[in-house]
């Protein structure tokens, strides 16, 4: 665990995972990766006059601080929200809102792109089916642009429910695996990519393994 003063009276403890700080010294927010876990706590008394919130962003929620002491967990996606003093209020990504007074808990869970969803099924195919299938390729260049035409929260939550469920293609499962380290790398997510790349690599790789590569050695300089 590691302690950083955000800003004067704004005192925020990483328990696990990382984080990325933006925003400014009078509305600083934090980007927080998956399996992460923070506390937050303001001292209302010691921040500065034109001080107005800070936010927490994950890809399942966004918390924004009401009150002045706060727990914010995420894992595989689903964001965990707990109040230990004032009040914060909880935005998740499917629209539903909650203010979450002291000694209260919600939870978030990340929202799938049905869009991206059809498209994956639809790519998927018994080893005896005898329609025509792209090729390994082909199937990534197709992930790779829906990628791209979503967000990287949305596609990589995608990806989750469908490597969730028993796929006919084994390879294909890779060809997804790749393309969701491909997303982590757009929210520049370096270090987990680096590590998901390098696991990636271990078993058998059936596309583009100098890209899956250069992320494990370097990470995301060059994002797909």
């Amino acid at each position: 665990a590691w302690r950083e003063q955000v800003v004067p009276g704004l005192d925020l403890r990483v328990d696990t995972g990382f984080g990325r700080l933006q925003g400014t010294e009078a509305a600083p927010a934090l980007v927080l990766a998956d399996d992460a876990s923070i506390r937050v706590d303001i001292d209302r008394s010691k921040v500065r006059d034109d001080f107005r919130q800070f936010t927490v962003h994950t890809r399942s929620a966004t918390v924004t601080v009401l009150g002045t002491r706060y727990l914010v967990e995420t894992s595989q996606g689903r964001t965990h929200v707990e109040t230990r003093r004032g009040l914060v209020k909880v935005e998740c990504a499917d629209g539903r809102q909650q203010l979450v007074a002291a000694g209260q808990a919600a939870d978030c869970d990340p929202v799938p792109d049905v869009r991206i969803l059809a498209h994956m099924q639809a790519m998927d195919r018994a080893p005896d089916d005898s329609a025509p299938l792209l090729s390994l390729a082909d199937r990534y260049d197709v992930l790779t642009r829906l990628l791209a035409g979503s967000t990287p929260e949305r596609f990589i939550a995608t990806a989750d429910v469908m490597l969730a469920r028993a796929i006919a293609d084994p390879d294909y499962r890779r060809v997804i695996e790749l393309a969701r380290i491909d997303a982590m790398c757009a929210l520049r997510w370096d270090l987990p990519a680096r590590d998901a790349a390098a696991a990636w690599l271990r078993d058998s790789a059936p596309v583009a393994v100098d890209h899956a590569d250069t992320i494990a050695r370097t990470g995301c300089a060059e994002p797909r």
